[in-house]
């Protein structure tokens, strides 16, 4: 495979010195040959080796015909850069896979004391562009892309989620400027794995900020080692505010590796009981919506009145208003109302039992949840203090108080 060099007697008289020196005190221990691993001519020594040998294809499954055909040196690049950086070292087979129920008891979480060197830099106009892993291509997902995708993720990640509902998640976008759909593996043909990304430019603090929120992320288990490449690829676009809103726990902890921060998840849980309420005060209709908003929250409801996992409140209170959005679920098989956003905090709070009496004659649920951001900080008398599954950010300059859920998985996709 690759003809055989003068650099290459190097190799034979690294050898050698080894073999004297471990003949000599049959007790030695040598600590420092990892620097020796990545050096060009080692590389191109064991290509040479297992060209004249013909060696079968390991767990990646290449073929030498694939090598050559792809390029021994290009190869051989791309392997040393990653012996070097530590990207070559596999994730545990489970790390990719998202449930969004959770992990259950018994299933592998990283070792411990497993360290990840993080993402690679790039210019911040610079593009993620087509990457070959061995002979899996790491790309971004670009719109023609999204049946296909749609339909892997429906087959491989959640069969319970209809394909048509996973392509309609992929309008959350809402940006001038969006790179990609995400990230995807390609083996041939073949979708073997998407880490779906949506981007939206938002304004907060008077600048305009480019948000990507993070997805579903599913990769089949022969290609699974590939998946950190996944991430990085995503988290290496520079000028934009990463936010993960339903990462499982596993995912949550190579998150944290990834540089990523908890928002605070304390929450209250409170039974839907039939408090009085005035229909005056409280309405789900469009038309008293659009009427009783302005500015960006009339935007902000413009923008997800039709997304599918969405629904829209308004509340009254001494002339104050506050814009709701619910996100209904079943939880042990009965129905519950999670509140993702509240745009005046002290109004739901001072209407809570309200809201909750509303809620169950609406939505015919038997709780309804909501994190303690969404009450002004303050428990509401009768409701029981929960901790929700974990939302993480990732940002040079926003806090968790400029964080909210919009353009985001959880409004966009019912599961």
């Amino acid at each position: 495979m690759v003809a055989r060099s003068t650099e290459q007697d190097r190799v034979e008289a690294l050898q050698h010195a080894l073999y004297r020196a471990a003949k000599a005190d049959p007790g030695r221990q040598f600590h420092a040959l990892s620097d020796k691993v990545d050096r060009r001519d080692m590389l191109e020594r064991a290509s040479e080796l297992v060209g004249r040998n013909r060696g079968a294809p390991g767990i990646d499954r290449l073929t030498i015909q694939q090598v050559e055909r792809y390029g021994v040196d290009r190869l051989l690049d791309q392997l040393a850069a990653a012996l070097k950086d530590g990207g070559d070292r596999p994730l545990p087979a489970e790390i990719l896979e998202q449930p969004r129920g959770g992990w259950g008891v018994g299933q592998p979480t990283p070792p411990c004391g497993w360290r990840d060197p993080g993402p690679p830099r790039r210019g911040e106009h610079d593009e993620v562009e087509e990457v070959a892993v061995g002979m899996v291509v790491l790309r971004p997902i670009a719109d023609d892309d999204l049946d296909r995708v749609a339909r892997f993720l429906h087959v491989h990640h959640d069969s319970n989620v209809p394909v048509k509902r996973f392509r309609q998640s992929f309008a959350a976008h809402h940006s001038g400027a969006r790179p990609n759909n995400g990230m995807m593996l390609v083996d041939g043909d073949e979708i073997v794995g998407a880490y779906i990304a949506y981007y939206s430019d938002r304004v907060v603090g008077g600048r305009v900020q480019r948000i990507c929120n993070l997805g579903s992320w599913c990769v089949l288990p022969k290609y699974r080692r590939h998946s950190l490449n996944m991430a990085k690829a995503i988290l290496s676009q520079e000028g934009f505010h990463f936010f993960d809103l339903s990462p499982s726990a596993t995912v949550a902890a190579l998150n944290k590796r990834l540089g990523f921060d908890y928002l605070d998840d304390r929450a209250v849980v409170m039974p839907a009981l039939p408090w009085p309420w005035r229909a005056a005060s409280i309405s789900s209709d469009p038309a008293v919506i659009q009427q009783a908003l302005s500015g960006e929250d009339l935007r902000l409801y413009n923008d997800h009145r039709n997304a599918p996992a969405a629904d829209h409140v308004v509340l009254r209170d001494r002339g104050d208003v506050c814009y709701v959005v619910l996100r209904l679920v079943t939880r042990r098989r009965l129905p519950v109302a999670i509140v993702v956003h509240a745009s005046r905090p002290d109004v739901l709070r001072r209407m809570i039992h309200s809201f909750v009496g509303f809620a169950l004659l609406r939505y015919r649920v038997v709780a309804v949840v909501a994190e303690l951001r969404w009450l002004d900080g303050k428990v509401p008398g009768g409701s029981i203090r929960r901790r929700l599954r974990p939302k993480m950010f990732r940002s040079p300059t926003l806090g968790p108080g400029d964080i909210d859920y919009f353009y985001s998985e959880l409004l966009y996709l019912r599961w």
